[in-house]
């Protein structure tokens, strides 16, 4: 219910609503990492909406930058070899979440997992063609 309305404040300004959606995936990570150094259980972290939005969140600052054009920076991760490497980042992280899932998947898992998934998807789409001789 919060989403639509800061959506509906913020519409005309996709920049400042980018750093808002930034600054609140920043607390939910934050909250996340409390939430289990205080021992919270793993079912609460990880069905609870106060500590799983951020990966909606990504999704929409993901959206937004996609609508305002890629900056000239993001460049670099548009490549086959920064494809490969993000995937494999994905992998590495996917393991690591698998062997330890409450120190690293709650916390360092569920932060970069999501942030890596958003990159993907949007080579996947920029590289298409490219993806496709290969």
């Amino acid at each position: 219910m919060l989403f639509p309305g800061l959506f509906l404040l913020i519409r005309a300004d996709l920049r400042r609503l980018a750093v808002v959606l930034a600054m609140i995936v920043g607390t939910v990570w934050i909250n996340r990492i409390v939430r289990v150094s205080v021992g919270d259980s793993m079912s609460y972290l990880y069905h609870a909406t106060d500590t799983r939005m951020d990966h909606l969140l990504i999704g929409c600052i993901m959206a937004i930058a996609v609508s305002r054009g890629i900056p000239e920076w993001g460049n670099r991760f548009l490549s086959r070899s920064a494809h490969a490497a993000t995937i494999a980042a994905l992998a590495v992280s996917l393991t690591a979440s698998y062997q330890s899932p409450m120190a690293y998947r709650m916390t360092v898992g569920f932060a970069l997992e999501p942030v890596l998934l958003g990159i993907i998807v949007l080579q996947s789409i920029v590289l298409q063609p490219a993806l496709l001789q290969a």
